[in-house]
C-alpha cells in the first residue's frame, strides 16, 4: 500500500475516532457523573434505569460506528486507482462531510439531552420527599420566529430539610410540554399557597423536583427524534461508502463477490437492507409524530408512546430482515459461469426473467452517465454500468445505478477483466463485425398496454390513462393517508408551518394521482413530423413539430417503486430542448421498443 494512502487512512481513522468519542462523551458524561453520585450513596439499583435508557443510544452508537468502520474495511486486494472525477465531486463530498458532522452533533446533543432527562426522572423515583409550599405559579408564553406560540408553567416552591430552608423551581427534568392546555393544567394543580411533595437529591439538596418518574411525553421525544436519527445514520452510511471508495479503492467498487466453484455471484441490489430499514424507520417515525403527537396534543400515555416506538422500530427491523432475505436469495445477483462462458443478469431494471448471455455476445461494457430530474439549482447524475449485447436482448442492459462515478468505473473495469475478453469500453469502439451486423429487432413486450395503429396521419402511439394500475392504486392510498394526516393537523391546531408544508406536499401527491388516473397521451409520427397530444379528461394540449426539428429520442429515468424504475420518453429537439411525450413506462425494453418504432415512423 502506498505511503500516501496509508497516511490518508491514519488521518481518517484518527478523525473518526476523535469525533465519535466527543459525541459519545457529550451525552454519556453527565449520566456517568450522576451514576457516580448515586454509587457513593450505595444505591446499586440505579444501574437498572441506566441500562433501560442507555440501550437506545448504544444501538444508535453501534450503527454509527459500524457505518464509519465500513469505510475502513476492504484494505486488501486494492484495484488500480479509479479515474479522476470532476472537481465538483470533491467539493460535494467535502460539503456532505461537513454537513454530516454538523447534523450529527446537533442530533446527538438533543438525543443526549432527552435521554439524560429520562434517566434523571427514573433515578428521581428513589429520592426522599418532604412537604413544601408553592410560592409562585403562572403560565408564561413566548412567540416564536415562525409565528407559533409556546407556553410554559413557571412554578416555584420552598421546602425545609433539617434547619435549612431551600427553594426550587423544577417540576420535571428534561423537556417540558409547550402546549397551553398542559401548562394551564399544571398551574391549576399547584396554586400559590398549596402544599406539595418535594423530591430532593440526598447528595445535592438543591436539586429537587415535584414529579419524578417517566411519562408518555418523555418517550414522545424519542419518537420525535427518530427521523433526525435516521437521516444521521443514512448520512453516515453514505459518507462511509464514499470515503471507502476514495481512500481504500476496494475490489470491484466494493460490491460483494461470492465464489461458488466455477460460478461467481456479484450482489447488485438497488438499495442495501440498511438503507431500506433506515428509510422505513425514518418515514414511519415522521408519520407517527403527527399521528400520535398531534392526535394526543403531544401528551400520549406511556402505553401509546411505547407502542408507537415499538411499531416504528419494529417495522424497520422487519423490513431489514425481509430485504436481507431477499438479497441473500440471489434475486439481485449477477452470475458469471466460467465453465460455459455465460452471464445471467439480475432481476432488476424491469427484467421479469433472468437473461442468459454468452460472453462472446457482449458488444461493449460501459458506464453510462444519466441525467436525473434537474432543479433550478443544477443537475444530478447517476452512473450506470451497462451491457450491450447481440442477439435477442440487443438493447442496453443496465446492471446497477450509483451516484458514485468511481464505484461504477471500478466495478466495470473489474467485470471486464473478470470476463477475460477484450470487451470495448465504448459502443463507438466496438468491433466492426458487431457494428456491421444488422441491429436485432426489439420485440414488443407481451404485457404492453400501449396501442399502436397506422392511419392516414402516420403511425399513432396511444398511451391510455390508468395503464399502470398497481402504481396508481399505491399512490392513491398514500395520498388518502397523507390527506388524513393533513386534516388531523388542521383540527388539532398544530403550528401554522406544519399544515402549510403538509398541504403543499399533499397537493403535489394529489397531482401525481390525477396524472396516473386521468392523463393520456397520443403521439403521431410520419416522415414530415411529430404530433404530441396530451389530455387530462376534458382538457388537453397539442404540439406539432417538424421532422427537421427532431434530433433524437431520449429515455429518462422516472419514478421508482420498490426495485422497479419507470422510464419517461422524451423528444430531443435540435435546439437542445426536451419534450416529454410519455411517462411511467414500466420497463426498459418497452421504452427501447418505442424508440425503435417512433424512429421508423419518422423514416430514420
Amino acid at each position: 500500500m502506498e505511503p500516501k494512502n496509508r497516511n490518508k487512512q491514519v488521518l481518517f481513522v484518527a478523525v473518526a475516532v476523535i469525533f465519535t468519542l466527543v459525541l459519545v462523551g457529550s451525552f454519556f458524561v453527565p449520566v456517568l457523573k450522576d451514576l457516580y453520585q448515586l454509587r457513593q450513596q450505595g444505591k446499586s439499583g440505579s444501574y437498572v434505569p441506566l441500562l433501560i435508557f442507555s440501550g437506545f443510544f448504544l444501538v444508535l452508537l453501534i450503527v454509527l460506528v459500524t457505518s464509519v468502520m465500513r469505510g475502513l474495511r476492504s484494505l486488501q486486494n486494492p484495484v488500480a486507482a479509479a479515474p479522476r472525477t470532476s472537481a465538483s465531486a470533491g467539493v460535494n463530498i467535502l460539503f456532505l462531510s461537513v454537513f454530516t458532522l454538523f447534523w450529527s452533533g446537533g442530533t446527538l446533543s438533543f438525543d443526549g439531552f432527552m435521554g439524560h432527562g429520562i434517566y434523571k426522572q427514573l433515578v428521581a423515583q428513589e429520592f426522599p420527599s418532604v412537604t413544601g409550599t408553592i410560592t409562585h405559579s403562572e403560565v408564561t408564553s413566548q412567540r416564536g420566529s415562525k409565528g407559533g406560540t409556546s407556553y410554559n408553567a413557571v412554578i416555584a416552591y420552598t421546602f425545609t430539610i433539617g434547619d435549612r430552608k431551600l427553594e426550587g423551581a423544577k417540576v420535571r427534568f428534561g423537556i417540558a410540554s409547550s402546549s397551553y392546555a398542559s401548562a394551564a393544567a399544571l398551574v391549576a394543580m399547584h396554586p400559590v399557597g398549596s402544599t406539595v411533595a418535594v423530591y430532593y437529591n440526598p447528595a445535592n439538596h438543591e436539586e429537587s423536583l415535584l414529579s419524578p418518574g417517566v411519562q408518555g411525553p418523555d418517550f414522545m421525544g424519542l419518537l420525535f427524534m427518530t427521523p433526525f436519527n435516521m437521516v444521521m445514520v443514512g448520512l453516515w452510511v453514505w459518507i462511509g461508502g464514499s470515503l471507502r471508495e476514495r481512500l481504500f479503492k476496494p475490489v470491484a467498487g466494493g460490491v460483494k463477490i461470492i465464489s461458488e466453484g466455477m460460478v461467481t455471484r456479484i450482489r447488485l441490489p438497488r438499495f442495501s437492507a440498511v438503507v431500506w430499514a433506515v428509510a422505513t424507520t425514518g418515514g414511519l417515525g415522521f408519520i407517527a409524530i403527527f399521528l400520535v403527537g398531534f392526535g394526543t396534543k403531544m401528551e400520549p400515555t406511556i402505553p401509546v408512546a411505547l407502542a408507537a416506538l415499538a411499531a416504528v422500530y419494529g417495522a424497520g427491523l422487519v423490513v431489514y430482515l425481509w430485504q436481507r432475505q431477499k438479497i441473500n436469495s440471489g434475486i439481485d445477483d449477477l452470475l458469471i459461469n466460467e465453465a460455459s462462458r455465460t452471464m445471467e443478469l439480475p432481476l432488476t431494471f424491469g427484467r421479469k426473467t433472468r437473461i442468459t448471455a454468452s460472453v462472446a455476445d457482449i458488444v461493449c461494457l460501459a458506464v453510462e452517465k444519466i441525467e436525473q430530474r434537474s432543479t433550478e439549482d443544477g443537475r444530478r447524475f447517476t452512473y450506470t454500468p451497462t451491457l450491450r449485447l447481440r442477439g435477442a436482448e440487443a438493447c442496453a442492459q443496465k446492471l446497477a445505478d450509483w451516484s458514485d462515478q468511481r464505484k461504477a468505473e471500478a466495478f466495470t473495469e473489474w467485470l471486464r477483466a473478470r470476463l477475460g475478453a477484450k470487451i470495448p469500453a465504448n459502443y463507438a469502439h466496438a468491433d466492426e463485425a458487431a457494428l456491421g451486423a444488422a441491429p436485432k429487432e426489439i420485440s414488443r413486450p407481451e404485457n404492453s398496454k400501449i396501442r399502436v395503429t397506422d392511419g392516414p396521419g402516420g403511425r399513432e402511439f396511444y398511451f391510455p390513462a390508468a395503464r399502470n394500475w398497481g402504481a396508481a392504486c399505491g399512490l392513491t392510498v398514500f395520498f388518502l393517508v397523507w390527506t388524513g394526516f393533513f386534516i388531523v393537523l388542521l383540527r388539532t391546531g398544530a403550528p401554522r408551518l406544519f399544515p402549510i408544508v403538509w398541504g403543499v406536499t399533499d397537493l403535489a401527491v394529489g397531482w401525481g394521482c390525477f396524472n396516473f388516473w386521468c392523463k393520456s397521451s397520443r403521439v403521431t409520427a410520419d416522415s414530415t413530423g411529430v404530433r404530441v397530444e396530451t389530455r387530462w379528461v376534458l382538457f388537453g394540449r397539442t404540439r406539432v413539430l417538424a421532422a427537421a426539428d427532431v434530433a433524437d429520442f431520449a429515455i429518462k429515468p422516472g419514478m421508482t417503486s420498490g426495485n422497479q424504475t419507470f422510464s419517461d420518453l422524451q423528444l430531443v429537439l435540435r435546439n437542445g430542448k426536451k419534450i416529454t411525450v410519455a411517462t411511467s413506462l414500466p420497463s426498459q425494453t418497452e421504452a427501447d421498443w418505442l424508440v425503435q418504432e417512433m424512429s421508423r415512423a419518422l423514416g430514420r
